[in-house]
Parts: structure tokens; C-alpha cells; sequence
């Protein structure tokens, strides 16, 4: 099978995977959203953006280099996980001793308590790395899948439960713990990797010299996700924290089901290939096809926000909804350079990578902290206009590696754009004619879904007939034909 098929198919597997865990994520989270008091829900929401920071650092690079090095060797293998096994130590007794306290007595005694309870996940996390990143190496994405979705399918459905029984907060922790338990069995038994406790030296310069711009790239692209989040909690308060965060919930479900799984499987393809012009071509080809199917799922969410928002987390979350929808048109520049630090990792020009992210957090951190005053709203609507702005720089950044042919790039995706904001247009103002009529939001809901749906394939067969066959077809070729591709 050749690349770009090996790439495709784990991208499938992928999706649907992210897919299925983010549905049972969401049910859990929507569920929670609905009985917890909105101050209380911000103060969980803190808690786990702490340690999901942790959970960035200890991921960074490592599940890369792995992927992507010439060979497996168990020697190497062996030294990786007994470092990120002392590294994960440590963030968790950082959690549990300084970190948690400091909430208590700064912030709030809840987010302390909530901290130091899942300051043992970080060191579960860490230790399905090197099992995840064998069988991804080995393309082997649909027992990775069926893993996951297990995990997630037990911890989900004990979370709801205990959550019923009135455990509030804490059953979202428990089912955490359970879910990293599940994952780690499950991963371990799969891999057949064999782990032997030992560090050394010279493999902790060689893993330390790749995931050190990686380190700080994740870093960077935590807070350039989290910044708007974390200067509402600190500026707002709790409770605007938890209708932003109700806010990004959607998009980021559609995020990881969609862009995430394909990103994912970059290092693995672009890594073996060796032709630079072969890269770009296949880049823009996975750019075309992913805003094809991404796009009108965006712009689909941004229309029908109220009645998503009310339908999903109650009325107390209205406010969530205008959020949404402006967040939704990130998408338009974000999907052109979604994958592009991950092609240059490919290409382990990981410093330059980590140049790229670094760019779009000093801008977002300081369009954000000059906004927030504003309001969320404004803030929200600053970053959109910045990221735009920063594209032309990011390509230029990227062609000095990998020359990417911008023009055929915007030449290619610029249809499916147009379409997009003519499908939301028209659902957003059939939606306010449709309220006129439709009483029951679930009902106004599903009109609205299959409105869009209709529209969206329409416009493009009426716009851009042979642009959208063509595309049409790209979709078989990555991802259904079985004839074999040179790349």
C-alpha cells in the first residue's frame, strides 16, 4: 500500500475514532454543563486546563520522534519511556505540591482540591506514549482506534453515572483515572513492545535535540489555543470562563474528528517522502479535500449556534452561542495553516516550526490582552482578522523548506470558501424565518441541518460544477480507490 493510501486510510480510522471520543466527551461534558452551577463549572474547567498544559509538555516531540526515526530500536525505546516516566513524576508532584495549594489560597479552594485529585494523570498519560506512537509508526490505526473508543466508551458511560448519583465534579475525575488505566492495558498488550527501565545518555541528547523545539512549540501552541480562555478567567471570572468554554466545545469536537486526524498522520507520510515538490503537491491535495468536508461543517455550526447551544447546555449558555459563530470563521485562514508546522516537523525542521507557532502566539496574546476589556466578543472577532493578517508571512516562513504554490493552493479552495459563506447565509436567514413557524428548537435544529446539507453540495454543482467533480474525485482517490499512488 503505498504512502498517501497508508496516510488516508489512518486519517479514516483516525476521524472516526476522534469522532466517536468526542461525542461521548461531549454527552459527559454537556451533562455536567447542565447540573453544575456555572461558577463551579468554571472552576473544573481550570483545574483540567492545568493539567491538560502538563499533558502538552509531556507529549511534545516525543510521540514524533518515535514516528518518524529511521529505526525501532529497544535500547532507545527503553531510555524514552523511563524519561518521560521521571518527567511525568515530576509534573504530577508539581501539581499535587505547588500548584494545587497555590489555587487553593489564590484562586479557589474548589480548583485546588480539583488539582491536587488529578495530579496522577499526567504520569498515566505519559506512559501510553511510546505504545501509541508503535503502533502508529506501523500504521496499525485501527487497533489504535477500537483502544480509544473502548477506553473512552467505559469511562464516559461510569462518568454519566456517577455524575446521575450526584458526584458533581468528581465523577469527571474518576472517569478520567479509568479512561488513562483502560488506555494503558489496552495499548501495552497491543504494541508487543518490550520496556526495560534504563536511561541512556547518549539517547537523552539525541530525543532532547529533536522534541526541544517541540517542547517549546507546544508550549506555544497552548496558550496561543487557551490565551482568550485564561484572560477570561483572570479578567471575567468563572463564569464567563465556562460560556467561552461551552463556546469552543463545538468547534473543537469538529476540530479533532476532522483536521486533528489528518495532521496526525503528517509526520508519518510526509517523513517518507523525499521529493519536495511531491510534498506540496500532496499537501495542497489534503488542504483541498479537508476544506471541501471541513469548511460547510464550520460555517453549518456557525448558523445554527442558538439553537445547538440551547439544545445541548441549556438556556444558561445562550450567550455561548454569538461566541461560536464568531469563532467558526477562524477556520477560513486556520485550515491553511493548520498543517503547516507539522510538514516542516515531517521534514525535521522542528526549530522552524516552533518560529511559526511563536509568531501566531505573540499575536494572539497581545490582540487578546488589549481586547478582552472590550469584551469577549471583540476579542473574539480581533483574533479572527489577526490570523488572516499573519498568512502571507507564514507561507513565506514555510517556502524557504518546502516551496508550497500558494497560488494553485487559493485557486484550489476558494470555491468551496465561497459556498460555505452562501450556505451560512442562507441557513442563517432561512433560520430567522424558520422561528416564525418552528416553536421546538430540537425540531428548528434538524430543518436547519438538513438545509445546509442540501445547500452546500447545490452551490457548489451550480457555482463550480467541474472544480467540485474534481474534488469529488481527489476524495476517491485518497481515500476509497485502491489503485496504487507513487506517493
Amino acid at each position: 500500500m503505498s504512502i498517501k493510501k497508508k496516510g488516508a486510510k489512518g486519517s479514516l480510522w483516525s476521524s472516526a475514532t476522534r469522532m466517536t471520543v468526542s461525542i461521548l466527551d461531549f454527552a459527559v461534558y454537556a451533562y455536567l454543563a447542565r447540573i453544575l452551577p456555572l461558577d463551579v463549572f468554571g472552576f473544573l474547567g481550570v483545574g483540567l486546563l492545568v493539567v491538560e498544559f502538563v499533558n502538552a509538555l509531556v507529549n511534545a516531540g516525543i510521540n514524533q520522534n518515535l514516528i518518524q526515526r529511521e529505526k525501532w530500536e529497544g535500547s532507545y525505546v527503553s531510555s524514552t519511556f523511563s524519561l518521560i516516566l521521571i518527567t511525568c513524576l515530576s509534573f504530577s508532584i508539581l501539581i499535587g505540591l505547588i500548584a494545587g495549594p497555590l489555587a487553593y489560597f489564590l484562586y479557589s479552594p474548589l480548583t485546588g482540591w480539583i488539582l491536587f485529585s488529578l495530579a496522577g494523570i499526567p504520569i498515566l498519560g505519559g506512559l501510553e506514549i511510546v505504545f501509541k506512537a508503535k503502533l502508529q509508526r506501523d500504521f496499525k490505526n485501527k487497533k489504535l482506534s477500537q483502544i480509544y473508543v473502548v477506553a473512552s466508551l467505559i469511562s464516559s458511560c461510569l462518568t454519566l453515572v456517577l455524575a446521575f448519583l450526584g458526584w458533581g465534579v468528581w465523577s469527571i475525575i474518576v472517569g478520567k483515572y479509568v479512561n488513562s488505566l483502560l488506555k494503558i492495558i489496552l495499548l501495552y498488550n497491543s504494541s508487543g513492545v518490550q520496556i526495560k527501565f534504563g536511561i541512556d545518555k547518549k539517547h537523552i541528547h539525541e530525543l532532547w535535540i529533536f522534541i526541544k523545539p517541540m517542547v517549546g512549540a507546544a508550549v506555544l501552541t497552548f496558550f496561543n489555543d487557551k490565551t482568550t480562555n485564561m484572560l477570561t478567567a483572570a479578567v471575567l471570572g468563572p463564569a464567563s470562563f465556562a460560556i467561552l468554554n461551552v463556546a469552543k466545545k463545538a468547534n473543537r469536537i469538529v476540530a479533532d474528528s476532522t483536521i486533528s486526524p489528518i495532521n496526525s498522520m503528517m509526520v508519518p507520510m510526509f517523513s517518507r517522502i523525499a521529493d519536495s515538490s511531491a510534498i506540496s503537491s500532496l499537501y495542497i491535495r489534503l488542504v483541498t479535500v479537508s476544506t471541501f468536508i471541513i469548511m460547510p461543517i464550520f460555517m453549518g455550526l456557525a448558523a445554527i449556534a442558538d439553537p445547538f447551544v440551547t439544545i445541548a447546555f441549556g438556556d444558561k449558555f445562550a450567550e455561548s452561542a454569538n461566541y461560536m459563530t464568531i469563532m467558526s470563521f477562524t477556520m477560513f485562514p486556520a485550515i491553511l495553516s493548520w498543517y503547516l508546522p507539522n510538514l516542516l516537523v515531517a521534514k525535521a525542521k522542528t526549530n522552524v516550526a516552533f518560529k511559526l507557532t511563536l509568531i501566531s502566539l505573540l499575536a494572539n496574546v497581545l490582540v487578546s490582552a488589549l481586547t478582552i476589556w472590550f469584551g469577549i466578543s471583540i476579542m473574539l472577532i480581533s483574533i479572527v482578522v489577526v490570523n488572516f493578517l499573519l498568512l502571507p508571512l507564514r507561507f513565506k516562513i514555510v517556502n524557504y523548506y518546502v516551496e508550497v504554490n500558494l497560488k494553485k493552493l487559493l485557486s484550489s479552495i476558494i470555491p468551496q470558501y465561497l459556498c460555505a459563506i452562501l450556505m451560512f447565509l442562507s441557513v442563517y436567514l432561512i433560520k430567522v424565518e424558520l422561528r416564525l413557524y418552528i416553536n421546538n428548537e430540537m425540531l428548528l435544529l434538524l430543518v436547519l441541518v438538513l438545509i445546509g446539507g442540501v445547500l452546500y453540495p447545490l452551490y457548489n454543482v451550480i457555482l463550480f460544477r467541474k472544480h467540485a467533480l474534481h474534488v469529488v474525485n481527489e476524495v476517491k482517490d485518497i481515500f476509497l480507490s485502491r489503485k496504487k499512488s507513487p506517493v
